[in-house]
């Protein structure tokens, strides 16, 4: 079952019967093998205006955006939107801690911490992405072979196409800090 079906079994359960145990388990499920997808429902980023067009791969970016083209006014119910976003394993699911591993910060809310390129770390703060040695360490995993992509929320995305370039302590305006928004 896609992940996404799992989010319409856990809506339809949750609108059959209310909040029951079937209806957890599909919240959860859901929420985990979709994680962004779920954020940007806990979160209320507003639905999109049309379908994704571009190329995609599943579960991605573009699969959240369509789901919530078509299921982001049934998830927005107030009563539905409290369900999903009380549920302490959701939020386990959703909520990010800081990449960098000399910080233990978490996020307070869905898609408070912003994102690099590879889509696999997720900062804090300017301070945990750039300091040097992080960036030296993540560096390889980001520029892997990926090259960079279009993404369908700028607003949460904090590099550039020319992310591989090492911070510059030593610069008033390192590259750096234009991966950045803060």
């Amino acid at each position: 079952m896609h992940t996404s079906q799992m989010l319409d079994a856990a809506l339809a359960t949750y609108r059959l019967w209310g909040d029951c145990e079937l209806g957890r388990q599909y919240l959860i499920l859901g929420a985990q093998g979709n994680p962004g997808l779920m954020a940007k429902i806990l979160a209320q980023i507003p639905r999109p205006d049309a379908p994704y067009r571009r190329a995609r791969v599943q579960n991605g970016r573009e699969d959240a955006h369509d789901y919530r083209w078509r299921a982001q006014d049934l998830w927005m119910a107030s009563d539905v939107w409290t369900w999903a976003s009380r549920n302490q394993d959701v939020r386990d699911a959703v909520l990010k801690t800081c990449y960098n591993e000399g910080c233990t910060s978490r996020e307070a809310a869905p898609l408070e911490f912003k994102h690099c390129r590879c889509d696999k770390a997720f900062y804090c703060g300017k301070e945990c992405q750039i300091q040097k040695a992080h960036w030296k360490t993540h560096k390889s995993e980001c520029k892997g072979n990926h090259p960079p992509v279009e993404s369908s929320s700028p607003e949460h995305d904090v590099d550039s196409e020319d992310s591989t370039e090492e911070p510059d302590s030593d610069s008033e305006h390192s590259a750096s800090e234009d991966r950045i928004i803060w």
